[in-house]
């Protein structure tokens, strides 16, 4: 789910020019179309053909103002990425943010940023906790859009080994080496436990993914408080010192099946209330008009979804008709290509919530509409 205070500067420009200039482009240097900064001429051949759109000398000069910023930013960038998104005014800085997943290049020139992209990835990857551990070991990670972050590398503060000894003494030692074992594996994962409490308050995260070995992930999770088990989503067997690929690619796993399973129970939901007419409605026509009347409080659409329709210059209603006045003040419309693009915008703005669906919930929505809201 993506709120208004994810895109805090993005939608500031909404308000602060004429222009935006909002720039995606896939940086991947593991593929070979990208190598050598080909990059670049991704970005100026699409520079381009806006240009030849573009009839008014003050707009031109604007645009080229914006591209200046854009191509003396990525003269001095080294691709660290799969993708870069930025956002750019004749009279500010250039926004930029990196994304560790698949990005397709794209220009856009207009009166707002374009977002709609950029709100799709962060709605797709929720921030994680991975706790990997095991009796003595345990890392701590956060991932974000696809991207690791290392917050604690620890140790059982006391190791006991098991002693061979002969002698009638053996079982009786065999024992109590057994017994301070599981007390230092108790300390050492309760030790673990405080460090995500510690990594929640400074580096907040939606979901808790623990990993490791079967025993320590269920004394871990037993040793959660209620808070954290809410955002507890998954466990997977791996070893504490596995490489950062492999851990990796589980969370993006139980990442992915989490996100289909809550998004399959959010439409359900949805379209159980829109019948009942209990705070939501799950057609774009009533879904336009609330949001016109400010009534959103989350917005939901299908993958996929989208087609032309129309806006008002003046109060900024949106229609999915491509003609006509406004039912709201009846001043003439003007047709938009890109109706999605257009609502989430406004969702965003006015403060709403707003979440793409895939998968089966994608279907199920399309199958009522395709849009729909939760209303305050």
């Amino acid at each position: 789910m993506t709120k208004k205070t994810h895109l805090r500067e993005p939608q500031s420009q909404r308000a602060v020019a004429a222009k935006v200039l909002s720039v995606y482009l896939d940086v991947d240097q593991s593929n070979v179309t990208n190598l050598n900064r080909s990059f670049e001429s991704a970005f100026t051949a699409k520079v381009h053909a806006i240009e030849g759109t573009l009839s008014q000398e003050y707009e031109q000069r604007i645009f080229g103002a914006c591209v200046s910023e854009i191509r003396k930013f990525l003269s001095a960038y080294k691709p660290a990425a799969r993708g870069v998104v930025m956002f750019v005014t004749s009279n500010g800085p250039v926004w930029f943010r990196e994304v560790n997943v698949g990005v397709t290049t794209d220009v856009r020139w207009g009166k707002e940023a374009y977002v709609q992209p950029f709100v799709e990835t962060l709605d797709e990857f929720a921030t994680y906790a991975v706790v990997v551990a095991d009796q003595a070991h345990a890392r701590i990670f956060t991932v974000k859009m696809a991207t690791m972050e290392t917050h604690a590398d620890v140790y059982a503060l006391g190791v006991v080994r098991h002693l061979k000894t002969a002698g009638t003494d053996h079982p009786y030692l065999q024992a109590v080496n057994h017994q301070r074992a599981g007390e230092h594996s108790l300390a050492h994962l309760k030790r673990v436990v405080e460090l995500i409490e510690r990594v929640v308050k400074f580096n907040p995260f939606d979901r808790l993914v623990l990993a490791g070995s079967g025993e320590a992930t269920s004394e871990v999770f037993r040793l959660l408080t209620k808070s954290l088990r809410r955002r507890f989503v998954g466990t997977a067997v791996i070893a504490a010192n596995a490489p950062e690929r492999q851990i990796l690619e589980a969370v993006l796993a139980i990442d992915s099946r989490a996100e289909r399973a809550q998004e399959l129970e959010k439409v359900e939901l949805l379209i159980r209330s829109a019948a009942k007419d209990e705070r939501a409605v799950a057609t774009l026509a009533k879904t336009l008009e609330a949001l016109h009347e400010k009534r959103v409080r989350e917005l939901l659409y299908s993958q996929g979804f989208g087609g032309s329709g129309s806006v008002c210059p003046n109060c900024h209603a949106l229609f999915a008709a491509d003609a006509g006045n406004c039912r709201f003040c009846d001043v003439l419309l003007k047709p938009t290509d890109d109706l999605v693009e257009n609502v989430v915008g406004t969702a965003l703005a006015g403060g709403s919530s707003v979440e793409q669906l895939r998968g089966d919930a994608a279907k199920k929505l399309k199958a009522a509409g395709g849009i729909g809201a939760f209303l305050k």
